[in-house]
């Protein structure tokens, strides 16, 4: 899927940063907000299939738990576009990081926001999926997944049961080195015998 933006202001400034697995590019705009772009690098893993995931877990956790992760604006997971490789470009998140801010006293008021997020990955694991593996946007999986559904079963459908699949899983350990060739099942599976089964959620962002 690709999705372009299109602005009336030029960026009036720009700022690279590497990172492990994304150069991230940060562009300031005369109106409007700051957006940041990221480009994956070669040992990011599958980059095309960790677009398409990456795209739709934000959307995922942004819309029914109101998570406050960046809103996706444009992206494309084909490197057959004017850049040349796989993008995404979205929001700058507002706000201070917590490591810029943060300090060893137990009683700080800042650990409410450890709180916080101990609650998201908390409701994020009561979530029963169908399946183990990464998700994506339905039209991102092929005929087969497509028609799998979302939720384990037992779970009732929501706004969100059409709109998201569970496909291959993006877990770096499956494409390291020559597994990365290696025609291998990278799911999604289902463990029908586990204490743990559709409990499991891919969190690459």
């Amino acid at each position: 899927m690709k999705v372009r933006i299109l602005t009336p202001s030029h960026p009036y400034f720009c700022h690279g940063h590497p990172g492990t697995f994304n150069r991230v590019f940060r562009f300031g705009f005369e109106v409007g907000r700051d957006v940041v772009a990221r480009i994956p690098f070669r040992n990011s893993g599958p980059r095309s299939l960790l677009t398409r995931n990456e795209v739709a877990t934000m959307d995922f956790v942004r819309s029914p738990l109101g998570a406050p992760v960046p809103r996706v604006l444009a992206w494309d997971a084909s490197k057959d576009n004017e850049v040349g490789c796989e993008y995404i470009i979205m929001e700058k998140c507002q706000g201070e990081m917590l490591a810029t801010c943060w300090n060893d006293s137990l009683s700080d008021p800042r650990l409410h926001h450890v709180h916080d997020v101990a609650k998201m990955q908390t409701e994020l694991s009561a979530i029963r999926f169908s399946q183990y593996g990464s998700i994506y946007y339905k039209e991102d999986v092929d005929s087969a997944l497509q028609s799998r559904p979302l939720y384990a079963e037992g779970v009732p459908e929501d706004n969100f049961s059409e709109r998201f699949r569970i496909g291959p899983s993006v877990e770096r350990r499956f494409y390291r080195g020559e597994r990365a060739h290696m025609a291998i099942d990278r799911g999604p599976c289902q463990l029908l015998n586990s204490p743990f089964h559709g409990k499991s959620l891919t969190l690459v962002i």
